[in-house]
């Protein structure tokens, strides 16, 4: 009877069968959730599947928000270039011999380095994206001690291990100097923009330096490679460290254009993503070659009728400017891609991922020899069939040389990639693709306190003044959106008041403390080269027309013009235009005068105080050298200050055309000069001093012989009339030296003052 009632309330057999079916596949679920980070950790070919099912979806977006690792950089010793059996470089000790490349009578040799061979180096741990990239290991704070990297002054025999501590390039110049880097719009490519080092030394006694820091350059340089197995890297070159543990990851040897892989004809790196789990486990998330966005190589070929590289191994490649800056992008990875789509972009400001960049390492061509390492290396279907280089890679690097593993390769890892929101507007983002948000935008490079360049540095502070007038001004006259980089380098003293008094729809604020290297080449700004590509590179996707431009040049609207927007929607034709530059005197009557000079008074705008111009409008060529520019953001992949050094005209290449040559420079109506009476001008308002204008009272005179030495004070001509005759003011006796816009005077000066005033409200 017991045996029956038991029977009864008890459980069925099959209801058992369900609970332990139920508990086992709740806890396979809570299991695999647990332990998602470990499935495929290489390879996560089956990402995509589990990122379709919610559960695991939201299980992997943890995936995506790594724990923040400190930027590291791996650096490699020396890379052999004087071949063992061929010429070396050069010896010093013979004259005739300075300068020559190495010949290579036999291959580049192996890189048989192991990981215990590297020395590693931590920098920064970027904890959120709003610290990129402001702290990224550029280089040391400049100061205004007179330390080694100001002047021209000698090098310090161990300058590398001094900068080491702030970042690596001088001490592993293979490894990029690089300034900024994001995720593109499209979330299909991380953009890095990066300097040429080099650059930043070539005054007196920088020989050895400058030949320490060619590899530089070279990363100015493709190479092609073809990716291989782990198994084929062992064969062709076993000598080469192996990793154990790896072998299922893509090993990769220098190669021919014939033999490269397709992704690896054009290529200088290898970009390794990956993230990391709650507890700190590295996920690999594949690797990809980098991209150039154009072909240095080619644009060089273009450029110059005689010089047909990018290095000279008798000069200092001063006529190279242009090639200060370095830019490429690492398509991202497919697993990489599935990361950026699990993410809520909107709120979280930590990285997606990480990324890692392996240079592939071999030195640079040069120009003007007829050697196999020398010359230029293109293919007939970017130069034609006439124009073939003298590069031979498969003497020059030999058929095996397979490069050593990530692991035993000098390296940059752990550079944090962010997302798309963290640093464009969503306002942006939200228009259509077919149509930019912006027709004008501008990018400024600025500093609270500026100091001029060289050891005899004067300190100026009076951009933040500058600033407010400036944006407002541009705002007045048509711009969109003005992006600000701030390079003052202080947590109190900076410029983010003065843009915070800005609309984030009008103006966006970039923290770039990156310091300018203080050399007496004034032709070396590389902080502010990097600022002008970084802003270019970054923003371009968001506007029609882009300029860089300094906050003591103002752009004006001339003749029946009152925006800028209807001068650009008026020619369809023009790819760029051209602003001609003379720098505004010191106006007598905006001016007072304070101990030894003068100083603008403080109720008048920088714009009224210097809209005194030594040249008549329209300006004459010699103004031409210190343009600025407004073009095109498409048209135009890569600008330098006051030139469009590469255009898309440039990178055309031969389709079968007879006409197509070599040399290419843009022409009218495709880049040409403003119509300054009708169109606009640009008033250059730079601060004049107490300095500059010391003695002015002397050197301004009517009788003053001297003239060469020049007078910063103006008094505009009457009527804004050059005479022959009546050459002076009776009353001051001073010289009628300058011509006021009336334009500017009547129209513009009235309107900025007002606006001011509303602002400061």
């Amino acid at each position: 009877m017991n045996r029956k009632r038991r029977q009864r309330t008890g459980f069925p057999f099959w209801s058992y069968v369900a609970v332990v079916f139920v508990i086992t596949y709740c806890t396979a679920v809570a299991v695999q959730l647990r332990y998602l980070p470990e499935i495929n950790t290489t390879t996560w070919d089956n990402l995509e599947s589990l990122l379709s099912q919610p559960n695991h979806r939201k299980k992997a977006q943890t995936l995506s928000r790594p724990v923040p690792k400190p930027i590291t950089a791996y650096l490699e010793p020396k890379m052999k270039v004087t071949i063992p059996g061929s010429a070396t470089r050069g010896d010093p000790d013979k004259e005739y011999d300075k300068g020559k490349p190495p010949k290579y009578k036999e291959p580049l040799p192996l890189r048989l380095f192991s990981p215990a061979d590297l020395r590693k180096v931590e920098y920064a741990t970027i904890q959120s994206c709003h610290d990129v990239p402001s702290r990224l290991p550029v280089g040391r704070p400049l100061t205004n001690d007179n330390v080694w990297n100001i002047g021209d002054d000698p090098l310090p025999e161990n300058y590398t291990e001094i900068e080491l501590p702030f970042c690596p390039v001088e001490t592993d110049p293979y490894l990029p100097w690089i300034h900024d880097l994001f995720l593109d719009l499209d979330e299909e490519q991380v953009r890095f923009v990066a300097q040429n080092r080099r650059r930043c030394r070539t005054g007196t006694g920088y020989g050895e330096v400058l030949e320490h820091m060619e590899p530089q350059v070279a990363l100015l340089q493709h190479v092609s490679v073809e990716i291989i197995t782990e198994k084929e890297a062992r064969n062709l070159a076993p000598e080469v460290w192996q990793s154990s543990t790896k072998a299922e990851e893509p090993r990769y040897r220098l190669s021919d254009f014939s033999n490269a892989s397709a992704t690896g004809r054009y290529t200088r790196f290898i970009c390794k993503f990956h993230t990391s789990s709650s507890d700190e486990r590295r996920i690999e998330l594949g690797e990809t070659l980098s991209v150039y966005p154009f072909h240095y190589e080619f644009a060089a070929f273009r450029k110059s009728q005689n010089d047909v590289g990018l290095l000279s191994s008798k000069g200092k490649d001063n006529s190279k400017f242009w090639t200060s800056t370095l830019l490429f992008s690492c398509p991202l990875s497919e697993e990489a891609k599935m990361l950026t789509k699990t993410t809520d972009l909107g709120v979280d400001s930590r990285p997606l991922f990480h990324v890692d960049i392996i240079p592939i390492r071999a030195p640079p061509r040069f120009a003007k020899t007829t050697e196999t390492n020398g010359g230029h290396y293109l293919p007939e279907e970017l130069v034609g069939s006439r124009y073939k280089g003298s590069f031979d890679p498969l003497v020059a690097w030999g058929k095996n040389h397979v490069l050593p593993p990530v692991e035993a390769s000098g390296r940059w890892e752990n550079l944090p990639v962010c997302p798309v929101k963290s640093t464009v507007q969503p306002s942006s983002l939200s228009k259509a693709t077919a149509t930019k948000p912006h027709l004008l935008s501008a990018c400024l490079w600025a500093s609270a306190i500026y100091h001029t360049r060289g050891k005899d540095k004067e300190s100026l502070s009076d951009t933040k003044d500058r600033l407010m007038e400036w944006i407002e001004f541009h705002l007045m006259v048509g711009f969109d959106h003005i992006y600000v980089y701030d390079n003052s380098a202080n947590p109190v003293n900076n410029l983010k008041p003065i843009t915070g008094m800005f609309s984030s729809k009008e103006v966006t604020w970039i923290d770039w403390p990156h310091a300018i290297p203080a050399h007496d080449n004034t032709g070396e700004r590389s902080s502010q080269y990097a600022a002008e590509n970084s802003c270019r590179t970054r923003y371009a996707p968001l506007t029609e027309w882009i300029a860089s431009f300094d906050t003591d040049e103002y752009l004006v609207p001339m003749g029946n013009h009152r925006s800028l927007r209807s001068v650009v929607e008026q020619d369809t034709e023009t790819n760029i235009l051209s602003f001609r530059s003379s720098r505004g005197k010191l106006r007598y009557g905006a001016s007072e005068q304070l101990k030894a000079g003068r100083e603008k008074l403080g109720n008048v705008t920088f714009l009224e105080a210097y809209n005194c111009d030594g040249s008549e409008s329209p300006r004459p060529e010699w103004a031409d050298r210190a343009r600025k520019q407004l073009y095109r953001a498409d048209y135009v992949p890569y600008h330098f200050v006051h030139y469009s050094t590469i255009t898309q005209g440039l990178l055309d290449t031969p389709r079968g055309e007879s006409n197509w040559i070599r040399f290419y420079e843009e022409r009218p109506p495709s880049e040409r000069i403003t119509d300054e009476l009708n169109e606009a001008t640009m008033i250059h308002a730079k601060t004049i001093t107490r300095g500059h204008t010391a003695g002015w009272k002397k050197r301004c005179r009517y009788d003053f012989k001297r003239k060469w030495l020049g007078c910063y004070v103006g008094l505009g001509w009457p009527n804004n009339t050059k005479s022959e005759t009546s050459t002076y003011d009776p009353i001051t006796e001073l010289d009628y030296n300058c011509f006021m816009n009336p334009n500017v005077e009547n129209y513009w000066i009235p309107r900025l003052n007002e606006a001011l005033k509303v602002r400061k409200r």
